[in-house]
């Protein structure tokens, strides 16, 4: 793909989900999920601090704030990936609360309008968010920026939710409105993330990349598939969209055979 790979996330068994009856096919066996948020593999970075998967997005983030090419950090980050399940909500909101730790202030935009889940991760309300941003009419220079986005616990770290959409997002995000709140938000926080849908059938997140600082793949170990890795940059490369890199997300390091299976984070400066 010739992109720097920012980082390497290995699989949490933490929050893996627990099989009920022994000796069922794995893919069969029926599933219930973590037990509770400290399971959570949205939340590792904040609930499990000492954690393999924490440190390894800290190193992920450490590539995202080095100075690069261009010598410039960038401020505003699409996060997205080729497919569903690829695990790009996980890296979103791992990120965000390693960079509030490290003293920025940052906000975390659910850009997924379709099947918004930020506000569940975090346990706020949903009622009104980024799509009623879009849709009103009102002047959002004048508004307190502490009435368009919600503090989470994690001190540091501020919310937008989805908010109840009721057209389609690639025609909101299209909107002059969208350009003129990004310019409010940069104003406002050191760094803004925007989790996004994956991209290859929806435009969303290429018209989100088209106005943002760069774009994050995400890519599944064992799952995405090299075409669809590939397709998506040639999206992105099509559209003039810097992609800042690749993160790689739950390998496993038992089934490594790379020679790094006891340094998962020795990968952060590879290139694929």
């Amino acid at each position: 793909m010739d992109l720097p790979e920012l980082g390497v996330i290995p699989l949490d068994e933490a929050a893996m989900p627990r099989q009920l009856g022994a000796g069922l096919n794995p893919r069969r066996a029926p599933q219930v999920p973590p037990r509770s948020k400290t399971d959570w593999p949205e939340l590792a970075t904040w609930k499990r601090k000492p954690s393999l998967v924490a440190e390894c997005v800290r190193t992920a983030l450490t590539s995202i704030l080095l100075p690069g090419d261009q010598n410039e950090e960038p401020r505003v980050i699409v996060i997205t990936s080729p497919c569903p399940g690829d695990g790009k909500t996980t890296v979103a909101c791992n990120l965000s609360i390693a960079m509030s730790e490290i003293g920025r202030k940052v906000l975390l935009i659910d850009g997924d309008l379709r099947r918004p889940r930020l506000h569940k991760v975090f346990g706020a309300q949903n009622n009104w968010g980024l799509s009623d941003v879009l849709r009103g009419d009102g002047s959002l220079e004048k508004v307190p920026i502490t009435h368009l986005v919600r503090q989470t616990d994690v001190a540091g770290l501020y919310l937008l939710p989805g908010g109840s959409c009721g057209v389609t997002p690639s025609n909101l995000f299209y909107s002059p409105r969208m350009s003129t709140f990004l310019r409010r938000l940069r104003g406002e926080f050191d760094m803004i993330l925007i989790d996004a849908p994956p991209m290859i059938h929806l435009a969303d997140a290429r018209v989100l990349g088209h106005l943002s600082d760069g774009v994050i793949l995400v890519i599944r170990s064992g799952q995405t598939t090299t075409e669809s890795a590939l397709f998506a940059r040639q999206r992105f490369a099509e559209d003039g969209t810097r992609v800042l890199g690749t993160i790689l997300n739950s390998w496993d390091p038992k089934s490594s055979t790379t020679g790094y299976g006891a340094y998962p984070d020795y990968h952060a400066s590879a290139r694929i």
